[in-house]
């Protein structure tokens, strides 16, 4: 077997007596100095780049489902990062979040397509894989049909009409007349053909769904000619703050004076998810329908209770310039049909938000 010799190893060259050299000490300084510069250097570049970060712009701030976002701004860094909308208002104690799906990025410019997400007001932040999170200063929204109009006005069952708008959205629209959903033979991002559907005569309310939300035609659209009766029940249909809600049976009555032609409407004392308190009052010729009150209904005039609303439950119209309108469809065998909508202000807290409200009934009524 071979012997292997340990030899003392000598000492690296100017180390004397386990302590460096002067020259040595004088070259790991300028080595120290030389390294603190470049750090120093590198920790100024990340510090000016963080404080330039930036989001600058969001095109389009309003979108529908399966939009593509541009975002350009300053220090989204070169690997992916996340893009998240946060609720501006929620309802609730915790705000909504939907994450937008990052396509395309680089330092300065973003793509991402919006996929989810319920019809409102949001705020846009970028989290960089490295740095702080980035908020947009610039609003963004979710949008619902809007700026809804006809091409007709009144038809038969099984016509074909035209509606039009903005924000319907890449996929096929649902479309409802009175309610009651059509059949939508084609579409695009602003237009739905539709048929219309087996119902009763009168006006109608015309709304547009999409991914998103819904929204309500401006004109009602008017039923002649059909053999479709009414269903003789009471019911209240409500929509209030995007929820919906319903009153029946022996809660909900009318009372009509001939003499004056003023007629209240009352829900009371529904139980479970219904409305608690609703009252529509003004006058109207029950002999001489269809026929519409408002816009400009006076303050109070329309009052909602409603159940599970965070504070005061009380909703009224707020002044006389709120585009509060009730349709009185048709009165038939002491049935009264129709329906209203507009904007509800809380009644005790003039900061909060004013929300839309929507409704049909059919109620009978007593003189």
């Amino acid at each position: 077997m071979k012997m292997y010799e340990f030899t003392q190893i000598s000492e690296p060259n100017g180390f004397v007596d386990g302590m460096l050299s002067s020259n040595d000490r004088k070259y790991r300084g300028v080595l120290f100095k030389a390294f603190g510069v470049v750090l120093m250097s590198i920790m100024l570049s990340l510090f000016a780049r963080e404080a330039g970060a930036e989001i600058t712009d969001i095109d389009p701030s309003i979108a529908v489902h399966g939009a593509e976002i541009v975002i350009e701004g300053n220090g989204f860094g070169s690997k992916k990062p996340k893009v998240t909308l946060i609720e501006s208002n929620p309802a609730g104690k915790r705000a909504k979040k939907v994450a937008l799906r990052v396509i395309d990025n680089d330092d300065t410019t973003i793509t991402a397509s919006l996929k989810n997400g319920m019809a409102g007001d949001y705020t846009l932040e970028v989290k960089p894989a490295r740095g702080a999170v980035m908020t947009a200063a610039q609003g963004f929204t979710i949008a619902a049909p809007e700026n809804i109009t006809l091409s007709d006005e009144q038809g038969e069952i099984g016509d074909e009409i035209e509606v039009y708008g903005d924000f319907f959205g890449d996929r096929r629209p649902q479309v409802f007349i009175g309610g009651k959903k059509v059949k939508v033979v084609d579409f695009g991002e602003d237009f739905a053909a539709v048929l219309v559907p087996k119902i009763a005569n009168g006006l109608h309310e015309v709304s547009v769904r999409n991914r998103a939300g819904d929204g309500v035609s401006s004109v009602f659209f008017e039923v002649v000619n059909s053999s479709v009766k009414p269903k003789k029940q009471h019911q209240l249909k409500v929509k209030f703050d995007g929820k919906n809600y319903a009153v029946g049976g022996k809660t909900l009555t009318a009372v009509y004076s001939p003499v004056t032609k003023q007629i209240t409407i009352m829900a009371l004392k529904a139980s479970g998810m219904s409305v608690r308190n609703l009252t529509l009052t003004g006058q109207v010729d029950l002999d001489t329908l269809p026929a519409a009150i408002g816009p400009g209904f006076g303050p109070g005039d329309i009052i909602y209770q409603l159940p599970g609303v965070a504070g005061n439950s009380q909703y009224q119209s707020a002044n006389n310039s709120d585009e509060w309108r009730v349709l009185f469809n048709h009165y038939e065998n002491g049935y009264l049909y129709g329906s209203f909508s507009g904007m509800l202000r809380n009644s005790q807290n003039n900061n909060d938000t004013v929300r839309m409200s929507s409704g049909t009934f059919a109620v009978k009524v007593i003189q």
